[in-house]
This record gives C-alpha cells, structure tokens and sequence, in this order.
C-alpha cells in the first residue's frame, strides 16, 4: 500500500510537471523560435529533480545546492501550477462563447504579453516570500490564569519552534534568532519542536550553534520537546545537541521550576522515522503534578488540544503548522487543526500556536510569516 502510494505521487508529480513545462516551453518559444526544446527540457527536468536529490538520497557533495535549488523551485512550481490552471480554465470559457475574439486569446503578441505578466509576478512573489521568511516579527499575547497562589505574577515567556536547522537555516540565522530572543529579556524560553530539519549532519557550524545556544539569558532556563523532524538516523546527536547547547529536553515529562510554575513536554504525535517508544496520554505524563501551580505543555503538533483541555492544562504551546507557510497551505492547516494558528481558549487551557521562526523547503512564506512569541503571563 505504502509503494502504491509513493508510485502515484510520483506519477502525478510527473504530470503537473510535464503540465507546467509545456506551458513555460510555449512562452520561451514564442520569444525564442529557434531556442533548443531538448535543452529546455534537461534544464526543467533537472529542477523537478532536486527535490529527490536533496531529501531522497543519501547526503552527498551537492546536496545542500540541490536543496536550495529546489526550494525555489518548487515555490515557483505551486504558483505556475495554480496560475496556469485558472488561464486554461478561462481559455476554455472563452473558447465556448464569443466574449472575446479567439484571433487576440491565441495570437503570439498576448502570449508575450500574458507570460511576461506571469513570469514577473512569479518572481516578484518568490522575491517578496524570501524577504518575508527571513523578516521575523515578535508576536505578543497576554495570558491571565488564576491559581491559588500567595501573590500575583507575571511570566515573560519567549516561544519559538520550527527552527528547521539544517542545509537552509544555520549559524547565521540561529544567531540572528538568538538575539533577538535575549533583546526580549525572557523569564523563561520554551521550544516547541522541530529544532532541526531531519538531519543532525546537514547543519555546518553545530559547535558554535551550540555555543549561540549558551548565550541565551534567562532566569528559569530553556525547555524544549522533539518535532517531527527531529528524528530519523541522526536521532541521537540530535538529543546529544540539547544537552551540549543546555537545553532541557522533555520526553513525555513535566519539571517544577523553581516551586513556581510546571512545564511538561511531550513526544510528537508522529516523526519522520521513529524516535522511540509511543508517547503517554496526558492524564499519565501529569498524574504527579502539583496542580495548584500553573501548567505550561510544550507539545509539537497541535493534534490533541482537547486532550490537553480535558486534563486542565493552563498554557499549550505548539508550533508544527507554519500557517501553511506557502498560500494557499494556510487554508489546508484551517481546516485539518482546530487552531492552526494564533490563540485560542478551549475550556480552561489557553491554546497558542506559533508559524514558526524558521522555514521547511522554500526559504520562502507567503500569507504567514516568521515569527518569536513573547508572552505575558500573568498567575
């Protein structure tokens, strides 16, 4: 069932792309009559084909070109794709009516005309999507909860997730996110998965990341869960990282900070490839918890908010969505997560879902954005 499944991705990979081509090779060559179709068609295929070489085979030499390559590639592929479908929907509009003389629809001076338009929107897009990714905003929320407690406190929390560290997203960008983050003067900072972006290897410069990590300034620590992506045959020296950079990791545990506030992390709902035994039900992972503090859950994906509700978590963090980064990607996450982004308050837990600080794929967003969330939270 699983190679099924694999053949007919490919199979309808193959088409959109032969689809997308045969549009792109009508444009050039109407401007390039002479152009050469077999080199077009080298050049495209090798593009489609940098998706594979960077994820599918073994690491090796050009595997981070390829990954960059295709990033782009395939954020311009979506956009072509879904541009290209609504023109040919028009055309066969047009083509059954007489709204418009069919001599101007199929003339080579409107094809120039309306590919150019297509192209430099395109580019434009790509360009404005880079620029967005790496434009990270601080997002803030204020959260009230009432615990008995002896006074009144405020929390100053610094969330992140989906750093995606790896062949996209290194150094310099970990050391941009760093500090930012200490510019914020947490109390606390809590990392809500997805560190790396399945592949410990494929990240240059781990032991000055690692040392990055360090200059982090808080009063209670950093506490981090496991996403997705932070598995696969690197698993260990990924975990090893945590400890090296001191940054507690929870595996379907809870600490008690300080006699002050509890933060429980659990194991992702689901990884790339396994990263150990299957994760506990909530009611397990807090059945020794102080409840009369403040619970703070770090879970990934945001796939068991009402679990997490019904065992009265006071503040769940997730990240995992990245608003569907790429639109329209958001309006899928809309409608496969109860919050797929933003705050939410389900029974007595205040839910707040991050876009994430770092990118999958593309080095691009559009209709989301990159993001540090920074919350108020007062108890």
């Amino acid at each position: 069932m699983f190679f099924m499944m694999i053949i007919i991705i490919l199979l309808l990979y193959s088409i959109l792309n032969f689809y997308v081509g045969k549009r792109i090779l009508i444009w050039v060559s109407t401007i390039f009559p002479k152009f050469n179709n077999h080199i077009f068609w080298i050049i495209y295929v090798l593009l489609a084909l940098c998706i594979f070489i960077g994820y599918a085979v073994p690491r090796f030499k050009f595997t981070r070109i390829a990954k960059i390559i295709s990033g782009y590639y395939m954020g311009a592929f979506l956009y072509l794709l879904m541009i290209f479908i609504v023109i040919d929907i028009i055309r066969i509009i047009f083509k059954h009516t007489t709204l418009l003389n069919q001599s101007i629809v199929n003339n080579h001076k409107t094809l120039i005309i309306t590919g150019s338009i297509i192209f430099i929107c395109v580019a434009g897009l790509i360009i404005y999507g880079n620029y967005n990714a790496k434009n990270i905003k601080i997002i803030n929320y204020n959260v009230n909860i009432n615990k008995s407690q002896k006074e009144n406190k405020e929390l100053n929390i610094v969330m992140i997730s989906d750093i995606h560290m790896g062949d996209i997203i290194g150094y310099k960008e970990i050391e941009e996110i760093l500090q930012k983050i200490n510019n914020l003067k947490p109390d606390v900072i809590l990392i809500s998965g997805d560190i790396f972006d399945g592949d410990y290897y494929a990240v240059e410069d781990i032991e000055k990341i690692e040392n990055e990590f360090k200059t982090l300034k808080s009063k209670y620590g950093i506490y981090a869960v496991l996403g997705n992506h932070d598995a696969g045959d690197s698993y260990d020296k990924m975990v090893e990282f945590f400890n090296a950079a001191n940054i507690k990791l929870l595996q379907d545990e809870f600490i008690e900070v300080e006699e002050e506030f509890i933060v429980a992390g659990r194991k992702d709902f689901s990884s790339i490839r396994r990263q150990g035994n299957e994760r506990k039900d909530v009611k397990s992972l807090l059945e020794n918890v102080d409840t009369d503090k403040p619970i703070i859950m770090l879970d990934h994906q945001p796939s068991a908010i009402n679990e997490e509700a019904d065992n009265n978590v006071d503040l769940l963090l997730c990240g995992h969505t990245h608003k569907g980064q790429l639109f329209p990607g958001n309006l899928i996450t809309n409608n496969i997560f109860l919050d797929d982004y933003g705050y939410l308050k389900v029974q007595n837990t205040n839910v707040i879902v991050s876009s994430g600080v770092g990118t999958w794929g593309p080095r691009m967003r559009i209709g989301s954005k990159s993001e540090i969330v920074n919350i108020k939270f007062n108890y």
